[in-house]
């Protein structure tokens, strides 16, 4: 088989080069602060909205089918303003 395809949530892949995480959150649901040193961040959200903190001030509030990038070493946590889901990937740096 040349492809594979994803449909639970959780952790989907983690190798040398790349973890791709899928989250669903309820309305209010959150993930608490933290970072992920080492690593290059992408959400990428594709149903409902989510509120982005990064160092506890920057926020960013996102919507189906936005990108936000930023580097690891900054903290992150994440508020679900409505139900959603959203894909995150981890790109290590070489």
């Amino acid at each position: 088989m040349l492809g594979q395809t994803y449909t639970e949530t959780g952790m989907l892949l983690k190798n040398e080069e790349l973890q791709l995480v899928h989250i669903k959150l309820a309305q209010g649901e959150s993930v608490p602060a933290h970072d992920h040193k080492g690593q290059e961040v992408f959400f990428t959200p594709i149903k409902g909205n989510i509120k982005v903190t990064l160092d506890g001030s920057e926020v960013h509030n996102l919507n189906a089918g936005a990108v936000l990038r930023f580097a690891g070493e900054h903290t992150v946590s994440v508020e679900a303003l409505s139900e959603c889901e959203f894909f995150v990937y981890l790109v290590y740096r070489r």
